[in-house]
């Protein structure tokens, strides 16, 4: 027969260990001498819940309680027990009981708070958790569950400071420095937030949520390099996040980098074929590099996905009669700029040297009689970039938009009357409203047909009044795409354009619009009136 050791110590030190056979049997052998052993019972039940046997944990539990009823460690054990099983509200009344017993022992508090925290009872948590630091200002657990019950009251101002009191007392608390973090970017403190989440990525340098966040900040702050980076480390951790090889493409499309973007939407494809937004830019990736077999497969997959999509349903008519790409698809537009809306300033700004806003108002200065505000439709409005520079020219400044998420962060800035959600040319076929200015930046370059454009832009003018757009030069061809999935368009297709729906030149302008892998990308501004 096995010979167990006869003190209590010697047991709890095998338990201490991990030996918890050992500690069981030794537990038990120590009962069987003297059942009366509140330590004993208590710590067996303990044993007992970390092997996962509840009903023993719980009659051990029992058992030290009836020899000590005053003894309030007991209840938060017991009521931990009942917990597990999913029995909230009889540990409810176990850690109430304790509380009577010992009102100035901080754990029931904290405890009792995080059993409403389960029943999702946030203030009933939010009150626990302020009464388990009242009576221990030190309590790091107590901060951390109440930040979290904060949040998830959406009280974030009060989260924040329930983090930021954690980090004082503890500055390396791993849950405090990633939801500090968090909060930070949802207040869009990019810059702030990667304080905490490079300081975790020090510690944990593998855990994939930390990298993903570190990528999200980046991605804001329009560091696409960075934020790649950080993606790629977030999927050598979980090679099927699908939403990390979604953002790898979009951020390889953006610097138009087509064998990658193929690649990484590839790889997503092969974790989970059913993903739309997935298939419709991969079509639009393969367009760019005029394999319209390969588009037409993965428009047909999208299709497959959303059957009464319009304009996925054009793009799979077009392709199988023969068709050239007339115009990007405005699924495509609409889903690539809703994923591109919150870093497109930045990425522009810092990362492109985006000047186009300010060059076309610029020229539209030079040639524009400022004594009367003007009424202005900007198409493609986008986050507002012109809406900034135009508002002061407007007496009414309308913005139209396919992607909602851009018209967001456009509304953000307070400049314009009126945002549509809405195809530009639905809007101009629709609007009764007549302007003297209209605008199109970067918008040209997403259409390649424009014979459908220009009378629209006529039909909405006000006689003698503008048109003021900015396009990319071409070749032979009247229009082409590009490997980003932007089209050049031939002067003289413009120029034949312009003659045929009564416009004339006003003035034309060279600028270097932006700055794509490190080269100056030269578009072409033209102000028109309406004649």
């Amino acid at each position: 027969m096995k010979k167990f050791p006869r003190t209590l110590s010697e047991v709890q030190a095998l338990h201490q260990l991990g030996q918890l056979d050992d500690a069981k049997q030794g537990y038990l052998a120590l009962l069987e001498m003297d059942d009366q052993q509140v330590i004993a019972w208590h710590y067996l039940g303990i044993l007992y819940a970390e092997l996962g046997e509840f009903k023993k944990a719980y009659d051990c539990l029992n058992k030290a309680i009836a020899l000590e009823p005053q003894d309030a460690s007991l209840y938060l054990h017991l009521a931990n027990v009942l917990k597990a099983q999913g029995k909230l509200d009889e540990a409810i009344q176990q850690l109430q009981d304790a509380i009577k017993i010992s009102p100035q022992f901080p754990a029931l508090q904290n405890n009792l708070g995080s059993i409403y925290f389960a029943q999702e009872k946030w203030s009933e948590a939010i009150k626990h958790y302020r009464a388990a630091i009242n009576l221990q200002s030190n309590y790091a657990d107590a901060y951390y569950n109440l930040g979290l019950a904060l949040n998830r009251d959406g009280l974030y101002e009060e989260a924040y400071v329930a983090f930021q009191s954690l980090l004082d007392l503890s500055p390396e608390h791993p849950g405090g420095l990633f939801q500090y973090g968090c909060l930070l970017m949802r207040s869009r403190k990019y810059v702030e937030a990667l304080i905490p989440f490079k300081s975790l990525e020090t510690s944990y340098p593998t855990h994939a949520e930390t990298q993903i966040n570190l990528a999200t900040c980046y991605l804001h702050l329009g560091q696409l390099d960075a934020a790649k980076t950080h993606y790629l480390r977030a999927i050598e951790v979980t090679p099927n996040d699908t939403q990390a090889l979604f953002n790898l493409g979009v951020i390889s499309m953006q610097q138009g980098h087509i064998p990658e973007v193929l690649m990484y939407y590839q790889r997503a494809l092969a974790i989970n074929p059913n993903q739309f937004e997935v298939h419709n830019n991969l079509a639009v990736s393969y367009l760019a590099l005029k394999d319209t077999q390969s588009a037409l497969t993965h428009f047909t997959e999208a299709l497959r996905l959303q059957p009464d999509n319009a304009a996925i349903q054009h793009m799979v008519k077009a392709l199988r009669g023969g068709q050239p790409l007339t115009r990007a698809s405005s699924g495509y537009i609409e889903q690539l700029f809703d994923s591109y809306a919150d870093h497109y300033d930045s990425h522009l700004m810092s990362s492109l040297h985006y000047a186009l806003p300010a060059q076309m108002h610029e020229l539209a200065l030079s040639q524009i009689d400022q004594t009367n505000k003007l009424t202005i439709l900007d198409l493609g409005c986008g986050t507002g970039l012109c809406g900034q520079q135009f508002k002061p020219l407007a007496a009414q400044l309308v913005g139209v938009d396919l992607s909602q998420q851009m018209l967001k962060e456009a509304e953000r800035k307070h400049c314009y009357d009126h945002l549509f959600h809405q195809d530009i040319f639905d809007y101009l076929t629709e609007t009764e409203l007549h302007f003297d200015l209209v605008i199109a930046a970067d918008l040209i370059v997403y259409l390649g047909q424009l014979h459908q454009l220009f009378p629209a832009v006529h039909r909405v003018l006000n006689q003698g009044k503008w048109f003021l757009f900015n396009y990319e030069r071409g070749g032979e061809e009247d229009y082409e795409v590009q490997e980003t999935g932007r089209f050049k368009h031939n002067p003289s297709y413009l120029v034949e354009l312009i003659k045929a729906n009564a416009f004339e030149v006003v003035a034309e302008r060279d600028v270097s619009s932006r700055f794509q892998d490190g080269k100056a990308v030269e578009s072409y501004v033209y102000l028109l009136k309406k004649i």
